[in-house]
């Protein structure tokens, strides 16, 4: 037997906001880094990931990737080879915009699955330039 269900209305406080996916995995960041050249450099990056493991829940790895694709991409590292690693994936405008727009600070974590496949490409692809 099916149980009559009534819809009901509901009612939101005035302050509320509503978010969209994307923005809502960007809310989810933890922690801030601010860019300097030294992140040109892989084992740096990596060395400075482990401060920021507890506040974002992320491997160290994980961490390094992004801060060494931001670096590279914001601060003007490699970005030719960087750019034509990140034109292989999907979204690729996206990708690009994205990271120039929330570098210094770099929020860590929150980031959709392709900007992350990004930041892993980039790690792979270009290298350590200090």
């Amino acid at each position: 037997m099916v149980k009559n269900l009534q819809h009901k209305t509901l009612i939101m406080p005035s302050t509320y906001s509503v978010m969209d996916d994307e923005e809502m995995m960007y809310m989810e960041g933890g922690a801030q880094v601010y860019l300097s050249t030294k992140m040109y450099n892989k084992d740096y990056c990596l060395s400075i990931a482990k401060d920021y493991t507890a506040e974002t829940g992320l491997s160290n790895t994980r961490i390094a990737q992004e801060i060494f694709a931001h670096a590279i991409l914001f601060l003007g590292g490699a970005v030719m080879d960087a750019n034509a690693i990140i034109n292989k994936l999907p979204f690729a405008d996206s990708i690009s915009t994205y990271i120039l727009e929330h570098s210094n600070p770099v929020d860590i974590g929150g980031d959709a699955w392709y900007r992350v496949a990004a930041y892993k490409a980039i790690w792979f692809g270009v290298p350590s330039l200090a």
